[in-house]
């Protein structure tokens, strides 16, 4: 697990598990452990190399043979332990690591995570062009007025998550906020009105959005994004929001 840990940190992907605050303290830990592991592993050859030693020189019929059964089964739990170690190790190497879907979105309430960033938003005079996902879905928790949003439009880029009571009709341009690791990660999002989106695009497909507010209808949200350019793009490198 430490070397897997070093290896993510090496290759930019450890970002992907944890908040990026946290990724120096995470490898001087990691790196730390190992210094420990190696240690241990040098003192674990030392005592056996003394063992036998000791072994040899005693007396043939002073020697007790430990029973089969019992070396066996250390054997045994041994070698499932390392097994176990071995495939998380691989699986963390060789398996690329993914960012969360609107499948997870779907288990966790969108927009939950806005009231956690609300204390951090930028005051209303600020300039809504440089708005991300997060600081529009804090905006959209504070304030529903449909005549606050005349004449501003959004330039957000994030992933499709269908929203819960129209997805034939409206879905969230989304991101993840993550306040410690991707375990903690609450889904936020703005919605866009674009009926029928299913049937070009697909759930999870990244996407740059931009276009005017409009006033929602029926139970849904009470203003989306009517969207002027809807187009697919590549992850960003850092997928998520902080």
């Amino acid at each position: 697990m430490v070397s897997a840990t070093l290896w993510l940190a090496i290759t930019g992907q450890l970002a992907l598990y944890i908040h990026p605050r946290y990724v120096v303290f995470t490898v001087v830990m990691a790196s730390i452990a190992a210094l420990f592991v190696m240690g241990a592993l040098v003192r674990a050859s030392l005592s056996r190399d003394e063992h036998k030693h000791h072994d040899h020189a005693a007396p043939q019929d002073q020697k007790i043979a430990q029973p089969g059964w019992r070396q066996g089964a250390r054997l045994g739990a041994t070698g499932v332990s390392a097994i176990v170690v071995a495939a998380a190790v691989l699986a963390l190497l060789f398996v690329p690591p993914t960012t969360l879907t609107s499948g997870t979105a779907a288990m966790r309430e969108m927009n939950s995570g806005t009231a956690a960033v609300a204390d951090d938003f930028v005051s209303i005079g600020a300039d809504y062009k440089t708005f991300t996902v997060k600081d529009w879905s804090s905006l959209l928790a504070q304030v529903s007025t449909e005549s606050f949003y005349s004449g501003k439009s959004v330039d957000v880029v994030g992933f499709i998550s269908p929203d819960d009571t129209d997805p034939h009709n409206v879905f969230y341009v989304s991101r993840f906020i993550v306040t410690c690791c991707a375990v903690d990660a609450q889904p936020v999002g703005v919605p866009v009105y674009k009926p029928g989106w299913a049937d070009e695009l697909a759930a999870d497909t990244w996407v740059h959005v931009t276009g005017p507010f409009m006033v929602g209808a029926g139970d849904g949200p009470p203003v989306l994004v009517d969207p002027e350019v809807l187009e697919v793009v590549d992850r960003p490198a850092d997928p998520y929001v902080h």
